[in-house]
């Protein structure tokens, strides 16, 4: 490993951690709503899986704006899989979601879910070696895997 001259001064080092400088393979490209009422079971459902190597996506809504036409969370897995040859890709929505504007019907969520899932898997279908695709709807008594 080579050691990189500091760009600052100590006086400015928030945190002292070395970080490993070997480029990785990625377990999965973990695609999240950012309401951290749903942290715990990201981090449980990481470990459930035995992912060691996570490139994460957090955003409003998780996998919601895959139907967008922004692209931003499409160009975040496609970098995931070019720089770090992603072999599956976990797209998260869940109940409640102020993205979908609150509603709490698991139907609803199910059948957006398998909309994303297949939208998702059109828009790799270019990639090297594209992805798995999973989706999963998370709710206040646990996560659910959808097909």
């Amino acid at each position: 490993a080579q050691n990189a001259t500091p760009v600052s001064t100590k006086k400015d080092l928030v945190v002292s951690k070395n970080t490993a400088t070997e480029h990785y393979t990625a377990d999965v490209c973990l695609v999240w709503c950012f309401d951290n009422r749903f942290a715990a079971l990201r981090d449980e459902f990481i470990k459930t899986r035995g992912y060691k190597r996570v490139d994460p996506v957090y955003v409003a809504g998780g996998g919601k704006d895959i139907l967008s036409n922004d692209g931003y969370i499409i160009d975040q897995i496609r970098k995931s899989c070019s720089l770090h040859h992603t072999k599956e890709v976990v797209l998260m929505v869940h109940t409640g979601c102020g993205a979908y504007g609150g509603k709490e019907n698991p139907s609803f969520y199910a059948e957006e879910l398998s909309l994303i899932k297949r939208v998702t898997t059109e828009l790799l279908k270019d990639v090297e070696h594209p992805p798995k695709v999973t989706t999963v709807l998370a709710q206040y008594d646990g996560l659910y895997e959808t097909h």
